[in-house]
């Protein structure tokens, strides 16, 4: 018997605007490029897990909050699909799309864990 099910593969490609980031760490320096940009993903991881509490409890008006930080923070050291996502959810909201919700916060997720990791390693890729 052959199964109609497809299982579908999430795979995000998180975009680091580069430029963003070798410009910081020309500007501050590379231990103090490291400094703001561990910072700010701590500050962005926090604020994730804030907003996967936020969805559990269907608190939108605090999720668009949450998200329209994400984008402010993540788009100052060049994460743009992170900001580019979140600024999809803060819509979402604002439309009042639930079903697109669900599916653009697991993205975000997605892109932002990825997104994260990435902005971590640059200081070491490039230094």
């Amino acid at each position: 018997m052959k199964s109609n099910i497809v299982p579908l593969r999430h795979l995000e490609a998180p975009a680091v605007q580069t430029e963003a980031l070798y410009s910081l760490q020309a500007s501050l320096g590379m231990n103090e490029c490291r400094n703001v940009i561990e910072r700010a993903v701590f500050e962005l991881s926090d604020r994730l897990w804030l907003l996967q509490k936020a969805l559990h409890d269907a608190e939108m008006k605090e999720v668009k909050r949450i998200a329209r930080s994400l984008v402010a923070i993540s788009a100052q050291i060049g994460l743009t699909e992170f900001s580019l996502v979140a600024s999809d959810l803060a819509d979402c909201i604002a439309r009042g799309d639930i079903v697109s919700i669900g599916a653009v916060s697991a993205r975000l997720i997605r892109v932002g864990e990825r997104s994260l990791f990435l902005a971590v390693q640059f200081p070491e890729i490039t230094g």
